[in-house]
């Protein structure tokens, strides 16, 4: 009777688990999640008198980006570091300067 155990391919992908399929960093983003659902759902159908089927597309929206905190990865960056590289991209000149510690004399052949 052998005992297997699943091992992931690439050691730093794993993510230690500390409630069912949460890990710390999950967990802490559906607590902020549902506080903020939770203070806007009271504050827009209490304060501002809106109905709560037309709040609920607001909450929506307010809590998509936060969850992707959690949840979103691309190419094995965190949701902040890839939006950190395409705000870098697209907010950069887009020029690139080439040099080199070389000087031009060290490529020309001296007879």
């Amino acid at each position: 009777m052998a005992i297997e155990v699943r091992v992931p391919k690439e050691i730093t992908e794993y993510q230690e688990r500390v409630v069912g399929n949460l890990s710390i960093r999950k967990l802490i983003i559906v607590f902020i999640s549902s506080a903020v659902s939770i203070g806007m759902g009271a504050c827009l159908t209490r304060i501002v008198g809106m109905s709560m089927s037309n709040a609920s597309w607001l909450i929506i929206f307010v809590n998509l980006p936060i969850l992707c905190f959690g949840w979103y990865r691309k190419h094995n960056l965190t949701f902040e570091k890839y939006m950190k590289v395409v705000l870098n991209y697209h907010l950069s000149s887009g020029v690139r300067v080439y040099r080199t510690n070389k000087r031009r004399d060290d490529y020309v052949k001296k007879d």
